[in-house]
C-alpha cells in the first residue's frame, strides 16, 4: 500500500459538543491524501462513539484510546511517534480546517525545502470576545518569516492548531516537552533556537474556537506568567542564534516594574541575562531586588534595549507609543514580552 503524504495529528478528550463539525472539515479536504491518527484520551462522554462509526466508515482514521488520562504531551508524541508520513499537520477536535488548508499548506512547504513548519491565518468560530478577536487580529498580521522571527517572543505567532510540518524536523528535535509551560511554544522557540525555519500560508486555514473549557484557559501551563517564564529562558539562546538581526546590545532595562516585569527580572537572572534597570513612571524612585527604577523622562531611552513587560494593555500601549515617537524601532530598540 502506498504511504500516505500526510499524517493528522488529533488528541481529544470529551470533544463531544463540537468534535463532529471538526471530523466534517477534515472529510471535505480538497487534498485527500492523508491519514488522521486520533487519540482518545480517556473520554467519558460520546467521542469514543462518534469516533467508532467514523472509522468504520473511513479507512483514514486510525484510533487509538487510552483508558488512563495521559495529558496532552503524552499523547502528542505518542501520536508522533505513529507518524510515517512526510508531514504531519495538528488538528483539535474543537477546531475547523478551511477545505483548502492542506493543499495550500503542502505546496508552501513542498516550495520551501529549508521550511520546518508552515502555519496559516485563522478566523474565529463561535462566540469572540473583544480580547480574542483581537488576538487573532495581531496573528493575521504577522505572515512572512521576517515577522515571524521579529515576533518571536511576543506571542506565539504560528497558532499551534494551523500547524503542518516535516515529521522529521519535530522528531530530531526530541518532539513536544513536559513541563510547566506551553508545550507548542517551547518546541517553536527551541526549533527557532537551533536554526529552524517557519513560513505562514496567507490564506485562512483553521477556524479557531475558544471556550472556557478549552485547555489553553485551563492549563497552568498556559498561563501569562507560564508564557512570560519560557520567553525569559530563550532570550538569550534566541538572541545568540542570530534570530533578531538589528537588536540592540546595549544594556538592558525592563519596562514595566510592576509584578510583571519583576518576574520577567527573576526569570532573566535564573538564564544568565543582565539587567541594568527598571523604567517605569509609577514605579519610578524605587529599587527592587538592587535595581533602580527610572522615570521615562530621567533616561536617554536610547542608552538601552528595552523589554516591555505590562500586563495591562492600555499601560504597554503608551509605552509603545511612547518608545515609537522617540525614533526607536522594534525589534532593534525594543521587544514585548507582555
Amino acid at each position: 500500500m502506498k504511504m500516505k503524504k500526510l499524517s493528522i495529528l488529533m488528541p481529544v478528550r470529551d470533544e463531544e459538543s463540537y468534535l463532529q463539525e471538526a471530523l466534517d472539515s477534515l472529510l471535505a479536504q480538497s487534498f485527500s491524501d492523508w491519514e488522521c491518527l486520533i487519540l482518545d484520551d480517556a473520554s467519558t462522554d460520546s467521542t469514543p462513539a462518534i469516533l467508532s462509526d467514523l472509522a468504520a466508515a473511513d479507512g483514514r482514521f486510525k484510533i487509538l484510546r487510552s483508558e488512563k488520562p495521559l495529558g496532552i504531551v503524552k499523547a502528542l508524541n505518542l501520536l508522533l511517534g505513529k507518524a510515517k508520513t512526510p508531514f504531519c499537520a495538528r488538528m483539535d477536535g474543537d477546531d475547523i480546517s478551511m477545505p483548502e488548508r492542506f493543499l495550500e499548506q503542502l505546496k508552501l512547504i513542498d516550495a520551501n525545502d529549508e521550511v520546518d513548519i508552515v502555519g496559516g491565518l485563522v478566523e474565529p468560530v463561535g462566540d469572540c470576545p473583544v480580547g480574542w478577536r483581537d488576538y487573532l487580529s495581531w496573528l493575521n498580521t504577522v505572515v512572512t518569516a521576517g515577522e515571524i522571527r521579529i515576533n518571536a517572543l511576543t506571542e506565539s505567532p504560528l497558532p499551534h492548531p494551523t500547524w503542518l510540518f516535516r515529521t522529521a524536523s519535530v522528531k530530531a528535535a526530541g518532539g513536544y516537552r513536559e513541563g510547566i509551560f506551553p508545550e507548542d511554544y517551547e518546541l517553536f522557540l527551541r526549533l527557532l533556537a537551533s536554526g529552524g525555519k517557519f513560513a505562514k500560508a496567507d490564506t485562512v486555514t483553521v477556524g479557531w474556537r475558544d471556550h472556557p473549557n478549552r485547555l489553553t484557559r485551563t492549563s497552568k501551563r498556559t498561563s501569562g506568567d507560564a508564557f512570560l517564564k519560557i520567553k525569559a529562558a530563550y532570550f538569550k539562546p534566541l538572541v545568540s542564534a542570530g534570530v533578531f538581526p538589528e537588536l540592540s546590545t546595549r544594556p538592558i532595562a525592563i519596562r514595566g516594574a510592576g509584578i510583571t516585569g519583576r518576574l520577567l527580572k527573576r526569570e532573566l537572572d535564573k538564564a544568565g541575562v543582565r539587567v541594568s534597570a527598571f523604567i517605569d513612571p509609577l514605579k519610578a524612585g524605587k529599587n527592587f531586588s538592587g535595581m533602580p527604577v527610572f522615570a521615562p523622562d530621567e533616561v536617554n531611552q536610547l542608552d538601552y534595549l528595552s523589554l516591555i513587560a505590562i500586563r495591562h494593555r492600555d499601560a504597554r500601549e503608551v509605552a509603545v507609543n511612547e518608545l515609537n515617537g522617540a525614533g526607536l524601532k522594534f525589534g532593534r530598540d525594543y521587544l514585548l514580552l507582555y
